[in-house]
């Protein structure tokens, strides 16, 4: 009996990882909020808007400033940060790939709740917290298929 426990115990271990990572094709964006003198700004408020399709997600900074939007779906959203006392801050055009971490810090400006400011110069493209590479796959081609696809099997995506 103790040996079939082992077994087991030892098959459900090596089968764990395939659950976490059942995730899906997902990417995220991270980073720290800090105001003029560079000081962090706790509980200022984040919405990630996907520019495709509207799909809203928010998040708030902790004690330290920092924030994570996680296990966002691919695609180009537009960020915007609030805070009492500072101006918004939207930032269009960020670019989610698949398996990647975008790093996207903010400072905030000193302002009125009337003010925005909206930054239309891109984040950079290059994960430079992680040696992975992701891809999206957008869809089929009009022929029917993936290019280059013989066996739908063969498609891994992550």
């Amino acid at each position: 009996m103790s040996n079939f426990l082992l077994c087991l115990s030892i098959s459900g271990v090596a089968f764990l990882p395939s659950f976490l990572w059942a995730q899906g094709p997902t990417g995220s964006i991270s980073g720290i909020v800090t105001d003029p003198q560079q000081a962090a700004v706790p509980k200022a408020s984040l919405k990630a808007t996907n520019e495709t399709n509207g799909a809203v997600r928010h998040s708030d900074t902790g004690k330290s400033g920092a924030y994570s939007l996680a296990l966002l779906p691919p695609g180009t959203y537009t960020i915007e940060v609030q805070k009492e006392g500072f101006r918004t801050v939207s930032l269009p055009g960020i670019e989610v790939r698949v398996d990647a971490v975008v790093r996207l810090d903010v400072s905030l400006e000193l302002g009125t709740v009337q003010e925005n400011v909206v930054v239309t110069d891109a984040a950079p493209m290059i994960d430079a917290t992680t040696a992975t590479a992701g891809y999206v796959v957008v869809g089929p081609s009009a022929r029917g298929g993936y290019p280059g696809v013989q066996n739908p099997v063969h498609i891994v995506v992550g």
